[in-house]
């Protein structure tokens, strides 16, 4: 069960291009729900992240985003989801989501690691498309991490 939990992880981080990790401005489409994750009050260096989102409390998919060149993410990680990203016929009622990070090579590659790190609680909420959720994280991989300040946005540059 462990090779497939890591192994699902690595392959959403192999995904990141094509689920909308992005540097920069932040916007959202009108058919995106955009988590917008601040990180850069986080003293430890962090090479990926990863969300597990849910519906119901029942885990539907994860998403995950790192630098194609193995430098570490810095300022703000974006993870947008969009409708065929949710089961068939479902509302974002009861929405959840987690954040997995990882603070060194290795532990991106399916390694073990002391440097990975699920926060704590799920942040729960119910999110409309068109717009963006932005929460800071901050704490560090010894301590662990905590989500605050969920402030939301419409979905233009932000």
């Amino acid at each position: 069960m462990k090779k497939l939990i890591i192994s699902v992880l690595i392959l959403s981080l192999v995904m990141a291009s094509f689920t909308g990790c992005a540097k920069g401005m932040i916007h959202a489409a009108p058919d995106e729900i955009v988590i917008a994750l601040d990180i850069s009050d986080v003293s430890d260096t962090i090479y990926a992240a990863d969300i597990g989102y849910s519906l119901d409390g029942k885990l539907v998919g994860s998403m995950g985003c790192c630098n194609a060149n193995g430098s570490p993410l810095k300022d703000m990680v974006r993870f947008a989801l969009t409708e065929d990203m949710l089961p068939e016929n479902s509302t974002t009622d009861h929405f959840s989501y987690n954040v997995t990070l990882y603070g060194d090579k290795e532990s991106m590659n399916g390694g073990y690691s002391d440097r990975i790190k699920t926060t704590d609680e799920s942040r729960a909420f119910t999110p409309s498309y068109g717009m963006i959720y932005r929460t800071s994280l901050t704490g560090s991989f010894e301590d662990g991490f905590t989500l605050d300040n969920k402030k939301v946005m419409p979905g233009g540059n932000n």
